[in-house]
């Protein structure tokens, strides 16, 4: 009894299964990708405004005595909102988004980087400038002062 083996022709199912389902994926993953690009301004705008919600909540928990955490609050609040409601330019918001990255990755807020995100939030709607302090004078060194000064130090 001998059988004759038939031959298939074509490819198997697990392959046109396979085959189907990378078709599938690639089809989806091109619609996302028109979609993100659709929307890349508002997933910029979320992302920045999550980050800054981020920074709020790291300055709530590790405090600074050198930090104004409402004046600094009422400014993001200020930015965020002129952020939903108005356009931007996406190479300002890139900066910006870096600088705030830098401030979160160690977890814990210091003044020079509240300083930073400021001019950064500052640089992106100028308008904002209005509500930072105005920042202490320095302290101004009387000329006799520091020629007594000198003369010591020779």
């Amino acid at each position: 009894m001998n059988e004759v083996a038939t031959e298939k022709k074509g490819m198997s199912k697990g392959c046109l299964v396979g085959l189907i389902v990378l078709g599938v994926l690639i089809v989806v993953i091109a619609i996302l990708s028109v979609v993100c690009y659709m929307n890349k301004d508002s997933i910029m705008k979320f992302g920045v405004n999550t980050m800054i919600t981020e920074v709020k909540v790291q300055m709530a928990n590790s405090p600074n005595p050198g930090m104004d955490t409402t004046t600094f609050n009422a400014i993001a609040d200020e930015f965020s909102r002129k952020l939903e409601t108005g356009e931007v330019d996406s190479q300002k918001l890139s900066a910006m988004a870096a600088v705030i990255q830098n401030i979160i990755e160690d977890k814990v807020v210091d003044s020079a980087e509240v300083i930073d995100f400021v001019n950064a939030m500052v640089a992106v709607y100028p308008e904002l400038g209005d509500m930072v302090p105005e920042q202490e004078p320095m302290i101004e060194v009387d000329s006799s002062m520091t020629d007594t000064v000198m003369e010591d130090m020779e």
